[in-house]
């Protein structure tokens, strides 16, 4: 009787520890509609389209150029988007412009930072329709609403100087940026003397709020021989 007794309670423990195919199912189904929700839950809307942005997500924010044989600068806007009246509305949430305006002093999309639910990042470059060339760093919430807006570099070519400004992240809560002004002081038929003018910027950086926090001017002169 007490060999009986033990065989049955071990039946019974078996049957307690063994899942019915239903309840295997039940659970299988339940992780796998877990798993698919989170898949949802990270992907991104279509407020932005990746494939408007032809530069690769920038650690250094800089406006990238090339000097033309002519002496001219390119910087290579004939491959870029230009935003449409309506996605200056949409992404820059400013009011409209005239349209010479927009013809003559156009948005480009630039790069794609960071496109979540809960946050978008995106820098878009600004032809002042003169000589200035400004990359605009624009981040948006999760309602799409614009609550970021800085200028993170810049370019300028304005007769005989040029004014270049690249910004990076220092730390996450600290941005510098590093603005270069060059002008050619004294050339002769021996050498060219340029000044350049330094200015470090620093800003603290809370809730996407650029403040700035620190700044700093250096200024040196150089000399390089026109003898090859």
């Amino acid at each position: 009787m007490q060999k009986l007794s033990y065989a049955l309670a071990a039946v019974c423990l078996a049957c307690t520890q063994t899942e019915q195919p239903e309840e295997k199912a039940a659970a299988a189904s339940a992780d796998s509609g877990a798993a698919a929700l989170a898949v949802v839950r990270v992907q991104p809307d279509d407020f932005l389209d990746p494939a408007w942005f032809t530069v690769p997500r920038l650690d250094t924010f800089r406006v990238v150029y090339r000097t033309g044989e002519d002496g001219g600068f390119n910087l290579g806007t004939e491959k870029l988007r230009k935003l449409t009246p309506a996605q200056e509305g949409r992404y820059l949430q400013l009011r409209p412009r005239p349209a010479t305006e927009q013809l003559q002093a156009p948005y480009y999309f630039y790069s794609l930072q960071e496109n979540t639910p809960a946050r978008q990042e995106i820098t878009v470059l600004h032809d002042d329709g003169e000589y200035l060339f400004q990359l605009l760093r624009l981040v948006y919430n999760t309602n799409h609403q614009l609550v970021g807006q800085q200028v993170v570099a810049h370019f300028a070519a304005d007769g005989g100087g040029i004014s270049e400004a690249y910004g990076q992240f220092a730390t996450p809560a600290l941005f510098q940026i590093t603005t270069l002004q060059t002008a050619v002081g004294a050339e002769d038929s021996v050498s060219v003397t340029t000044e350049i003018d330094s200015i470090v910027t620093f800003f603290t950086v809370a809730h996407d709020k650029f403040r700035q926090a620190s700044q700093r001017t250096y200024q040196r002169t150089k000399t390089e021989s026109l003898q090859k």
